[in-house]
Parts: C-alpha cells; sequence; structure tokens
C-alpha cells in the first residue's frame, strides 16, 4: 500500500515466539562475545604453554580486532542481500568450529590464525540479528528487543571471563575453548529449529535503509 511504512508491517507471528527469538539471539549474543573474551583471561597459561613472547601476544589481542573491522563492511552488505537466518547460523557454526581450533593449536601462529577466523567469522552475527529483529518485531517493541541481545553481549565478556578461567584453574586453558565452542555447535541446531519459520524469508526490498534511499533517489530525481 503506497504511503506505508515497510517497518510498521512486521512478519504476523505471536508475541511468545517473537520473545523467544530475542531470549535466543540473547543467548547468542552472550556467546558471540564470550568466545571473544575468552582468551584474554588465559594469557598468561598461553604463554607459558606456547612459549609466546609478549609481542606474539600483542599480535594475538589484535588479530580477531583487525579481521573482524576489516570484514565487517562485507558482512553488512551480506546480512542485506542473504537470508538472514542463513547468515546468523552460518555465523554462530563457523565462530564455533573457529573457537573449538583455538583450543587445538601447536603454536602461537596458529592461535593467531584461529582468532583471524573467529573475527571474520563473528562479524556477520550482530548486523543480521539487528536486521531480523527490525523486520520481525512490531515498532512498539522493536527497540527493547533490540537492545536486550545488545546487553547480553557486554555480560558475554564476564561469562567468558569465567569460564576461562575456571577451566584454566583446573584443566588448562584448551578445555575453556573446547567447551565454549561445542556448545556454540549445539546451539546451531536449536537456533535452526527456533528460527524455522523465518528460515524461508528473503531479505525485505522495503528494508528501512533501502526505503530511506527509495525516498531520497525520488526525490533528487528530474
Amino acid at each position: 500500500m503506497p504511503g506505508t511504512d515497510p517497518m510498521s508491517s512486521p512478519v504476523p507471528m505471536s508475541a511468545t515466539y517473537r520473545w523467544l527469538v530475542t531470549a535466543l539471539f540473547t543467548v547468542l549474543s552472550i556467546l558471540n562475545y564470550a568466545d571473544r573474551a575468552v582468551v584474554s583471561a588465559v594469557l598468561p597459561l598461553i604463554k607459558h604453554d606456547l612459549g609466546a613472547t609478549d609481542v606474539m601476544l600483542g599480535a594475538l589481542s589484535s588479530a580477531f580486532l583487525w579481521s573482524y573491522a576489516l570484514a565487517s563492511p562485507i558482512s553488512g552488505y551480506l546480512a542485506d542481500r542473504l537470508p538472514r537466518v542463513r547468515v546468523i547460523l552460518v555465523s554462530l557454526g563457523l565462530w564455533s568450529v573457529a573457537t573449538i581450533l583455538a583450543g587445538v593449536v601447536a603454536d602461537t601462529n596458529q592461535l593467531i590464525l584461529a582468532r583471524v577466523l573467529l573475527g571474520l567469522s563473528q562479524c556477520a552475527f550482530l548486523p543480521a540479528i539487528v536486521a531480523l529483529t527490525a523486520e520481525f518485531q512490531p515498532p512498539g517493541r522493536r527497540t527493547i528487543a533490540i537492545v536486550i541481545p545488545l546487553a547480553g553481549a557486554n555480560l558475554g565478556f564476564v561469562v567468558g571471563s569465567l569460564v576461562a578461567g575456571y577451566c584454566g584453574d583446573h584443566f588448562g586453558w584448551r578445555p575453556a575453548f573446547y567447551s565454549l565452542g561445542g556448545f556454540g555447535l549445539v546451539l546451531v541446531g536449536i537456533a535452526g529449529w527456533i528460527l524455522r519459520p523465518l528460515a524461508s524469508r528473503a531479505p525485505s526490498s522495503s528494508h528501512p535503509a533501502r526505503s530511506l534511499r527509495s525516498r531520497i533517489c525520488a526525490r533528487c530525481s528530474p
């Protein structure tokens, strides 16, 4: 209908299901940031076990950030053009594998590579869940439904540090990566089942950003 705000017509579904998806995104966001934080809590153990120099530890700490930052524009582009549920599930699966790989490395160079893979695979997650939430939540609940998972992301730093610290004290640094990565792989199946009603939806051509660009172009046309 002409003149209708495309975001005022969310995907028809129950309020219970909408909040279930928001809860799922919150759990995934916590894991997303936990997998980032885990390495910081066990750096002394990694240094001792792998014989890493301070320079190598500095590279290890920044490898994730550089890969994440450089790949983020591409991931946003993909999240606007591919089915967002698929982007979320692939991102979750790949970053969980990257986390497990970080636990099986034999030297610091391999660990740096695993952290680069983590950054490349994680950067697609947040753009996809924000865009998908904007599509299926009604306007009156859209902001809070986006903010809750983002708040959970901050909690992920605490969770990742606690898991890594506990595992480091009792089992060594590697099991921290195995446990978080394994949990992520389990969540791929759970998330796929929960998000199945949304899985067949391609990105809407009436996405707000695209709609805004269309209106601007229309006004600027001769």
